[in-house]
């Protein structure tokens, strides 16, 4: 995977683990009056929480399905839940126009920015807040060199590439126990951790 730094956004980035077996929900379109009615409701459920990223989607779901998985981790991990909306400030979700079309992390970004693809998204609540942690820890690799030297490019090495993926990993792997998820998704994560993956990404 490529990285740029110093708000280059030319080429990327920090691609999210995308676990296999990912299922779609069946897909249901509101009338255009269901649809804003729910928008309202889930705009003022979003914004309850001041501390939490900005989460920007064209899909009315997105925001449920990401204040869900915010939820969990705030619920079963706070420590996680702390550490994820102190890295990064806006969630949002990917769209056919976006350059890289995979889950992908903008660390350099003033916030940092976490684009989500449905595949993270429809992985499941669990999936979706270890995956948004992984990402989080990038940004957080990100941050500190940048707060301990910052008159220095951000090195690539610093986060990207295999010390900084078995870092994040770890960090998902360890939210995945705290979540309850199951062995199949564990496997999955240790059977990454002895790939190169990222680098096909």
């Amino acid at each position: 995977m490529e990285r740029r730094n110093k708000g280059t956004p030319a080429r990327i980035i920090l691609a999210s683990l995308v676990v296999p077996g990912f299922f779609f929900l069946r897909t249901y379109s509101p009338n255009p009056t269901e649809a804003s009615q729910i928008e309202q409701v889930f705009s003022a459920e979003t914004q309850a929480d001041q501390r939490r990223p900005e989460i920007r989607g064209r899909d009315w779901r997105f925001p449920i399905h990401i204040n869900n998985a915010l939820d969990l981790l705030e619920q079963r991990d706070v420590n996680t839940y702390r550490f994820a909306i102190d890295n990064i400030g806006i969630i949002e979700e990917l769209t056919p126009e976006h350059p890289v079309q995979r889950s992908v992390v903008y660390p350099w970004e003033n916030p940092p920015r976490v684009v989500i693809n449905e595949e993270t998204r429809y992985a499941g609540t669990i999936w979706l807040a270890s995956a948004i942690a992984h990402e989080a820890c990038h940004a957080d690799q990100y941050r500190r060199y940048r707060r301990d030297n910052p008159d220095l490019v951000v090195p690539f090495d610093t986060f990207s590439g295999r010390e900084a993926e078995l870092a994040c990993l770890s960090l998902q792997r360890r939210v995945l126990e705290s979540l309850g998820a199951d062995q199949s998704l564990l496997n999955y994560i240790d059977q990454a951790a002895n790939t190169t993956w990222w680098q096909h990404n």
